[in-house]
């Protein structure tokens, strides 16, 4: 299935993210980690990780929600969660595996902060705070 690709924005950060994760973080790991970010828009039915694909990019949404989706052998899909700005899409990389038995696909458009998922296991390696955070 071709997807179009996922437009970066301007690198403007707001002073307080709307996501929940990066805005409960501490000031000092927040700094750390802005100059990895960047925003992204998250347009209608883009899948933002495929099943059995290695997960490139975590996403911390701003605004919208993307879909988890499980497939059954017969290829039907269902919803089996939901993940907006209260969380990440790419949970699979916060817990050292570079798969998902999980698509993620937008199902309300918006826009998110992106994150290489090196950049992302580096950072908790180096920050405890993130690391709890992302982890409890």
């Amino acid at each position: 299935m071709s997807q179009e690709p996922i437009m970066a924005r301007s690198a403007q950060i707001p002073t307080t993210p709307r996501n929940r994760l990066l805005a409960a973080l501490p000031p000092d790991s927040l700094a750390r980690l802005w100059p990895k970010l960047e925003r992204v828009e998250m347009p209608l039915r883009q899948v933002m990780h495929d099943v059995e694909v290695p997960i490139e990019h975590v996403y911390f949404p701003e605004s919208g929600w993307c879909s988890m989706l499980s497939y059954t052998e017969d290829g039907d899909a269902m919803e089996v969660g939901l993940i907006g700005t209260e969380g990440v899409v790419g949970l699979a990389v916060v817990l050292a595996d570079e798969f998902d038995d999980l698509e993620a696909m937008v199902q309300a458009p918006g826009d998110a902060f992106r994150l290489s998922a090196g950049a992302l296991r580096e950072a908790m390696d180096e920050d405890r705070d993130l690391r709890h955070l992302l982890l409890r």
